[in-house]
């Protein structure tokens, strides 16, 4: 007997030492994954992890070492190069999907509550009646959706159906999530009575749709997701016993913290002296403490305690009426009428004149500190670059994707398409029309910023290095490596002259014998170059003549990053001798060091403050091996005069290859080994701080 191709199988992947993740469903085939590693690629971009998953365990903490061994239907934990976290991922009362006594043939089992929770099971050739919220809206309410046998036994027919409802802005519905985000594929997964979330061409967003759209009052007694039930683990099979909901006011004083619910479930300390929780309409108040007075908490037992746990922290608020009896009373000393009404006058304003409002005074929102992440590199990333308006981010890496992102909020705008190797440099003119990259693939190229149209291609005999546009965006250069037999040149074009670009024959081409350059950018009002060599000397080039004008050596290793400031008076250089150095872009003279303990690949200047960053970290041949503590992956922050460290951030996970300031000096943004850039805002404190020597 011919043997076919084996049957996919479909599994739920969960992130390590996570207890909180949804989990992501993932169907294996031999064809999309032929071997373990790329199943574990996909992985990685499944469940968001910060790190590339390096193993797969069941939920009992077993490896799993080949395709072969994943069952149909089981559950698996993702990791990096950390050791398994051994937490409750498995759904409640469940067992592991992926052993021998629970291999399923087919869908997963999802965690719904069903019979008198959100739903019922309905006859066959009923209809089935859901409720469907639109994904990432928490204004509009959800919809319902009347589904009969024949129309929903074609799933892309319920799909399509669903779009004519929903009308999303992202687009077409592809696809239907439970409110815990796992994709829905079969007409038999929808229970009647429940609630979806229709998602579109974006990712699912995990919300408290039903806790915020849909009134308590509407929803039958227990229908709050999460609420634990007790009795048959098969929730439509048998007879079910739920635990009663507290019938009487509790209130407890919590010294010195406040416990609050957020949206995904983890539980927020934060230094109060109130606590308020919630469950199923009624409320238990914490009294604050006024004027002195302690109030009493009356005490319950454990088995109230747990009754509780659940919904306190996924019901929805709702104000409630206390009975007086257990309203806390408070006593003011006799002649004051209330703590908002004090018996005297307040002093410290009398006589003060008013100030009105200046209509010119610009105030801003303030930003949370979160970093913005941008995944849009498949390899590590070369180099980063601003326009001059900084509201351009433009990305390399080496892979030949060319990435332009909105710097505010960190949306893709679009790609260059058209190099066929690693691109090692970028650049934009004054006025953000043109864009020139350098790659590994030989070639030069001129893109038009608007259209992404490739303007004019410039071969070269090795990879090119550096490039860039002068201060008038006329003249290019750019510098080849020193590689096959074939010697490291300078060549400059002027845009100006098509025949030039038609001929790829530049108006004039120096020759470095010595050792290859590694970074180069224009100097004061395009007049000259100043150039980075691998073994540490800094050369300063006549743009007109191509003699060479100054040349020092304050480096003992290859120079990787020169970068000026933003009056091009002075310019930082990045080294791999662990050191960054400030040096005067007319004579080259060195004015400052900045010492590390690991190579510098990069360096910039602040426009706004007497500031540099530092990016760097250990070899990246040895990233493997060192973790992210002992490797030094911060982008480290000097002050210009004093050359002293006062501040680092972390976030990569490899050695940091770029930085760049924004032109505003409100953030900066690093590129790593990892692949990921990083859109850093600054804190009101950064703008606040004062250096003392």
């Amino acid at each position: 007997m011919a043997s076919g191709s084996p049957a996919a199988k479909r599994v739920v992947v969960y992130r390590n030492g996570d207890p909180f993740s949804p989990g992501r469903q993932l169907v294996v085939t031999q064809r999309r994954f032929p071997t373990l590693e790329t199943f574990l690629c996909e992985v990685t971009l499944a469940v968001r992890a910060p790190v590339a998953v390096r193993a797969l365990y069941t939920p009992y903490g077993h490896p799993v070492t080949d395709l072969a061994d994943l069952q149909n239907g089981g559950l698996y934990v993702a990791a990096g190069f950390e050791h398994f976290h051994k937490l409750p991922y498995l759904p409640p009362a469940g067992k592991d999907p992926g052993g021998k006594s629970s291999r399923l043939a087919g869908l997963p089992v999802t965690r719904q509550l069903c019979d008198g929770a959100l739903g019922r099971q309905l006859p066959a050739g009923s209809p089935c009646y859901i409720h469907v919220f639109r994904n990432g809206d928490l204004l509009s309410p959800p919809f319902s959706l009347k589904l009969s046998q024949a129309a929903s036994e074609d799933w892309e027919a319920v799909l399509k159906l669903l779009k004519e409802k929903v009308k999303l802005q992202s687009g077409a519905v592809r696809k239907l999530c439970t409110l815990d985000g796992l994709p829905l594929s079969a007409r038999e997964a929808l229970v009647s009575g429940h609630y979806y979330v229709a998602v579109g061409e974006d990712e699912f967003k995990a919300l408290p749709y039903l806790e915020l759209l849909v009134p308590s009052r509407s929803l039958p007694r227990g229908c709050w997701p999460h609420q634990q039930v007790v009795g048959d683990p098969g929730c439509c099979g048998g007879r079910e016993r739920r635990k009663p909901e507290p019938s009487q006011e509790m209130s407890q004083r919590v010294e010195g913290r406040r416990i609050q619910p957020d949206f995904t479930g983890h539980l927020e300390h934060q230094t109060s002296s109130t606590m308020t929780a919630y469950n199923h309409g009624s409320r238990s108040v914490f009294p604050p403490q006024a004027q002195g007075h302690r109030a009493q908490a009356s005490r319950f037992s454990p088995n109230e305690a747990r009754q509780i746990e659940h919904s306190a922290f996924y019901a929805r608020p709702q104000r409630a009426i206390e009975p007086r009896s257990m309203l806390p009373t408070l006593s003011f000393p006799s002649g004051t009428k209330g703590v908002y009404r004090a018996p005297h006058p307040r002093k410290e304003t009398a006589g003060a004149r008013e100030v009105a409002d200046d209509e010119d005074t610009q105030t801003e929102e303030p930003l949370d500190q979160k970093p913005i992440l941008l995944q849009g590199h498949e390899r590590s990333i070369t180099q980063i670059k601003y326009n001059r308006e900084g509201d351009l981010l433009f990305t390399v890496a080496k892979d030949p994707i060319v990435n332009v992102w909105y710097s505010v909020n960190g949306e893709r705008l679009g790609t260059y398409m058209g190099h066929t190797g690693a691109v090692w440099c970028v650049d934009a003119d004054w006025d953000t029309k043109h864009v020139l990259t350098g790659s590994a693939d030989n070639s030069c190229r001129l893109w038009d910023c608007e259209t992404g149209k490739q303007l004019a291609l410039l071969k070269t005999n090795s990879a090119v290095r550096t490039c860039g546009f002068d201060f008038g965006g006329n003249i290019i250069m750019f510098s080849t490596d020193k590689q096959m037999g074939y010697q490291c040149f300078v060549s400059f074009f002027d845009l100006r002259d098509p025949s030039q670009i038609d001929s790829n024959e530049p108006y004039m081409r120096i020759p470095c014998n010595d050792s290859k350059i590694t970074s180069a950018v224009w100097g004061p009002l395009g007049e000259c170059i100043i150039a980075g060599h691998e073994g540490g000397e800094l050369n300063q080039y006549s743009a007109k003549s191509g003699e060479v004008l100054v040349n020092v050596k304050e480096h003992s290793r290859q120079i990787n990053d020169i970068q000026l400031s933003r009056d091009m008076t002075m310019f930082v250089t990045a080294s791999k001798d662990n050191t960054a150095k400030l040096f005067d872009s007319t004579t080259l003279e060195h004015q400052k060091t900045f010492r590390t303990e690991r190579p510098v690949n990069s360096a910039a200047l602040s426009p706004n403050y007497d500031h540099v960053v530092l990016g760097g970290g250990q070899e990246a041949m040895d990233v493997t091996t060192t973790s992210t503590r002992i490797g030094k992956f911060e982008a480290r922050f000097f002050h210009l005069a004093f050359e002293e460290e006062f501040g680092r951030v972390k976030g990569h996970f490899g050695p940091i290859n770029s930085v760049a300031f924004h032109p505003d000096g409100k953030s900066y943004s690093s590129g790593g080994e990892d692949g990921y850039v990083r859109i850093h805002y600054f804190d009101p404190q950064y703008f606040e701080f004062e250096f003392e020597a």
